[in-house]
């Protein structure tokens, strides 16, 4: 089929070059975000897709928005079966929607109709979700609200960050446009409406979401550091008697047991939640809500790289008693 491939981050590159791959396809365009500048002073940089674009040979289209009068005409100007699209970043008007003959369909990363909108992995690991995937839907004008055409389940890992849950997801995705767009080509596609009392909303974070909620319990603070890695990461200020505050991103953890970490895990019983407990073996250990604690293991300290938590706690002479919050 003739396709034209709406996308712009990481997630939406392996769908991508599996439609590349596959002899069945042709990939007429590939539409993606302007180049931006990601720090002050920084040189324009190409979106991920963009860039797997260019190493494929296949022509790319930037506009500022596709709802301009110019977009629209060059882009239904294309004669497509079908326009596939994985986090673009736009909204699709109704002209672009109803161009292509089987129309848009999407590469979603949840089982919808849970967790419609822009931060589905996260969203998921932060409520304790023992699942997610990927679903096939086609686009209409209301958000993650088409008919899904195909849905793929995978478990969560229990250690698994946003990050790495997006990157397993977005190979999922690949194999998972594939099949649609087959059972497309082949009249056999089945279209399932979605539950409307069963939706959950997915809305985008701001950066005061990455806090730490020190003073609920350890599972829920560990799912919180799993949720917000990479972005907009898990945030926290080291407050220390006689010192500056200091911020911190923590970028791993762990919820400390008596099986593994015995005394350490035991002295959060009755801490203030945030106080650090502990400081040897693998990192701090902080107390959280209802007793609990966790371990510490990996931070990116402000202007910094990722450094074990081990390595943080000897170098600013972290010691039990301060507080994190």
């Amino acid at each position: 089929m003739r396709t034209v491939y709406f996308g712009t981050s990481d997630f939406a590159v392996p769908p991508l070059r599996a439609i590349a791959a596959s002899p069945d396809h042709e990939i007429a365009l590939v539409v993606t975000q302007p180049a931006r500048r990601r720090r002050r002073g920084g040189k324009a940089e190409t979106t991920p897709v963009g860039h797997a674009a260019d190493e494929l040979g296949i022509a790319t289209f930037s506009p500022e928005s596709v709802r301009d009068p110019d977009a629209l005409e060059r882009l239904t100007a294309i004669e497509a079966d079908v326009a596939v699209v994985a986090s673009y970043g736009q909204f699709l008007p109704k002209p672009i929607l109803e161009w292509p003959r089987h129309g848009c369909v999407n590469v979603h990363a949840s089982l919808l109709p849970r967790w419609r909108g822009a931060t589905p992995v996260a969203r998921a690991i932060l409520a304790g979700d023992v699942e997610t995937g990927i679903s096939i839907i086609r686009l209409v004008r209301k958000m993650d609200a088409g008919a899904v055409i195909l849905r793929r389940a995978t478990p969560i890992e229990p250690h698994e960050t946003t990050g790495e849950l997006e990157a397993r997801l977005a190979e999922l995705g690949a194999a998972c446009i594939l099949d649609s767009l087959a059972d497309l080509d082949a009249g056999r596609a089945v279209d399932e409406q979605q539950d409307e009392a069963l939706v959950t909303l997915a809305p985008r974070f701001e950066k005061s979401d990455g806090l730490i909620p020190w003073a609920s319990p350890a599972d829920v603070v560990a799912r919180h550091v799993r949720g917000m890695s990479p972005r907009p990461g898990a945030k926290s200020t080291l407050r220390r008697p006689g010192a500056d505050d200091a911020g911190v991103t923590v970028a791993r953890c762990r919820v400390a047991t008596p099986a593994t970490d015995g005394a350490d895990a035991a002295g959060a019983a009755g801490a203030e939640p945030g106080t650090v407990v502990a400081t040897a073996g693998d990192g701090p250990t902080v107390a959280t809500g209802e007793g609990g604690a966790v371990v510490i293991l990996d931070v990116v300290p402000p202007g910094k790289k990722r450094m074990a938590a081990a390595d943080w706690v000897r170098g600013r002479g972290i010691d039990v008693g301060d507080r994190l919050g």
